[in-house]
């Protein structure tokens, strides 16, 4: 897997909208293992990490690199788009 991301790092990653707070948002390139189907070589994970008291959301979104790259506007909006439900 990929190493964790150091204090410096964290702070520089690009944030988007998540249910009224500010989430990191972390691309991830490489191999993704996809047991029992054959592994996709040339992929990419996009995903977004909101921790917050009471508790935390993780949105994530693989696929062929390009295709997330393609998709990346539409993943932002849907974050964005998010609400609570009590």
């Amino acid at each position: 897997g990929a190493a964790a991301w150091s204090e410096e790092e964290l702070a520089r990653a690009p944030r988007t909208a998540v249910l009224g707070h500010q989430a990191s948002v972390a691309t991830v390139d490489g191999r993704l293992k996809r047991a029992p189907k054959p592994d996709l070589e040339d992929a990419s994970l996009l995903g977004v990490a909101l921790t917050r008291p009471g508790g935390s959301v993780f949105v994530k979104l693989t696929g062929p690199k390009a295709r997330v790259e393609q998709l990346r506007g539409d993943f932002v909006a849907f974050c964005a788009s998010l609400s609570e439900v009590r």
